[in-house]
């Protein structure tokens, strides 16, 4: 897990996927913000609506990949050889967009209308390893920093070895968070859960960085946690 920030450092553009997606995809705003986001070049294939929408521009010119090139396409596509069986297989096409987003306009009619692959076929590239991001890192996101939330899953926080690489000392605290005195342990609780607050952006990988509804798409996560609490 310690290269993550290793990759998160070394992301350049994504694929212009726009360009093989249906246009149901090109009109969900959320999704276009993020892949012109991840790549500016995908403004060439938005809807007439988008292409006019002044959020979608400020999304692309807010772009940490504005000045880059498009990244290299293959001389050969991967799923390009193989029948539509293989190319409506998700788990194979997710792992060929993994090597080129360029392999999405190979995949089968319902995978290049699935706002989850057009996502990673778009991300940028070094984005992958973020796919599985631990659903503890996750639910910090989703529901934010607090002791209500460390009660509910101090045990789950203490065990996750992506939270001890992020955080560090602080998750010894959450290890002891059960045993820790009362009276003075509840100042001490809304402390760590303060400072954990204010390194979560920081520590927070570049592709994360994203509107919640494309956070919910890329990591899947509403139906999961909804109504953890």
């Amino acid at each position: 897990m310690q290269q993550l920030g290793q990759h998160s450092n070394a992301m350049t553009r994504g694929a212009p996927v726009l360009r093989w997606a249906p246009q149901r995809i090109r009109e969900d705003k959320a999704l276009v913000e993020y892949l012109v986001w991840s790549n500016p070049s995908n403004l060439l294939y938005v809807s007439p609506a988008l292409g006019a929408d002044a959020e979608v521009a400020a999304a692309a010119l807010a772009s940490p990949f504005y000045a880059e090139k498009d990244p290299e396409r293959p001389a050969c596509c991967v799923l390009s050889c193989f029948s539509d069986s293989v190319c409506e297989n998700k788990e194979v096409v997710l792992a060929a967009l993994a090597r080129s987003g360029y392999e999405l306009e190979f995949a089968g009619e319902a995978l290049r209308a699935d706002p989850y692959v057009v996502a990673w076929a778009g991300a940028p590239v070094g984005a992958e390893p973020c796919r599985e991001l631990s659903k503890t890192f996750m639910r910090l996101l989703k529901y934010g920093v607090s002791v209500e939330h460390v009660d509910a899953n101090w045990r789950a926080l203490s065990q996750d070895k992506m939270m001890m690489i992020l955080f560090g000392a602080y998750m010894e605290h959450i290890d002891q968070w059960p045993n820790l005195p009362l009276g003075r342990g509840e100042a001490t609780k809304q402390s760590i859960c303060a400072q954990l607050k204010q390194l979560l952006p920081s520590r927070c990988p570049l592709c994360l960085r994203v509107a919640p509804p494309v956070r919910d798409v890329l990591w899947q996560t509403r139906e999961e946690w909804d109504g953890v609490f």
